[in-house]
């Protein structure tokens, strides 16, 4: 039998994501990866299973028979000079039926690493598993397209002017912004794509291949005007996705706003918003025909106006979902709010929930 060393991360709100919409557990953070010794326990040896943060600092501890199960610590707590830190769940990456009661025998000595997430900003610079970047393009660039592991980018408060955040690729990338503020509304992540002219480069942010794509806490905004679209002698460009999704794999967002005009959000494969704001005026919702589904929960969703429009008449989705699909549920709004922006309603414009 093989004595295995396992060393695990904490990630907070994916293994739930996860769980929902299909997604594959990856080793997530800056934790170290597994290592494997050989070693032949006796049929009475006992094992123990031992908590640690990041930095080191013993958390709590089991000692169980081999054969035994362990189970997941109580949510500990420490306070220190400035931050108050707490464990919000556990992520693994090793074949345990239930992440987070650790449901499983044991079989040798099993050292679990924590991720302490803070209720304030600990953060100072962009960082991503612990390396400092000076933006967050940069981050992404630094993500091989080969990889399959998780490569959290934490972004501390504040705005960033950033334009064309692209990757194409199997990673998955997870975009942290450090705070606890409603829609993630101090982390903006405000620009437009590289090229306006073309689908795939008008995005904010565009994720293609086979990666998923996680967003906590923060906002994408877009700021590509109409007029500003008149003015470059683009005037019948005036879609500007904030976030556009081509990649198989998974789309998940919590906690944040998207916010642009025409096409705000374009996703494929299967998406799941949670708790977000999303604004726009013209199909500011929409997916590929090729969507499996995208799933709008506990959201509120604002149709608002722009002076600057050739026509007063606002389209909250496009599905664009194909007949043929057996299998795809298409564009879902669930438990959400769908509502006009008080200068539409002054203005009198006319908002329809969907077309196409």
């Amino acid at each position: 039998m093989k004595k295995k060393r396992i060393l695990l991360g904490l990630v907070l709100s994916t293994a739930f994501i996860g769980a929902a919409i299909g997604m594959t557990s990856c080793a997530g953070g800056e934790n170290p990866s597994a290592s494997t010794t050989e070693s032949e326990p006796a049929a009475t040896e006992s094992y123990t299973v031992r908590f640690y943060s990041n930095g080191g600092t013993s958390v709590n501890s089991q000692t169980v028979e081999s054969g035994q199960k362990a189970t997941s610590p109580n949510a500990p707590t420490r306070t220190g000079s400035v931050n108050t830190y707490t464990f919000a769940g556990w992520y693994t990456d090793v074949a345990l039926t239930n992440a987070f009661n650790f449901d499983t025998t044991i079989t040798g000595d099993i050292t679990l690493y924590a991720k302490w997430t803070s209720t304030l900003n600990e953060v100072s610079a962009i960082k991503m598993n612990g390396t400092e970047y000076a933006t967050i393009k940069e981050a992404i660039q630094a993500i091989p397209t080969d990889s399959t592991d998780t490569f959290t980018i934490l972004v501390p408060k504040g705005t960033y002017t950033e334009n064309g955040l692209d990757y194409n690729g199997s990673a998955t990338i997870k975009i942290v912004g450090v705070t606890d503020t409603k829609y993630g509304a101090d982390v903006i992540i405000k620009g437009h794509g590289s090229n306006m002219t073309q689908e795939k480069t008008r995005n904010l942010m565009e994720i293609q291949g086979t990666g998923n794509i996680i967003l906590e806490n923060l906002t994408l905004e877009s700021d590509w005007t109409r007029s500003g679209a008149a003015a470059a002698g683009l005037a019948s460009n005036t879609q500007a996705e904030v976030l556009g999704t081509d990649t198989k794999g998974n789309t998940v967002a919590y906690n944040c706003s998207f916010k642009s005009h025409q096409d705000t959000l374009r996703t494929a494969g299967k998406a799941w918003f949670y708790g977000c704001y999303i604004e726009g005026d013209v199909d500011f919702i929409w997916m590929e025909q090729a969507g499996t589904v995208a799933l709008y929960e506990n959201c509120e969703i604002v149709s608002v106006y722009d002076s600057e429009a050739s026509s007063h008449a606002s389209y909250v989705t496009a599905p664009r979902m194909a007949k043929s699909s057996k299998v795809g549920k298409g564009l879902v709004i669930y438990n959400s709010t769908v509502k006009e922006s008080e200068e539409a309603k002054t203005n009198n414009q006319q908002t329809y929930l969907a077309r196409n």
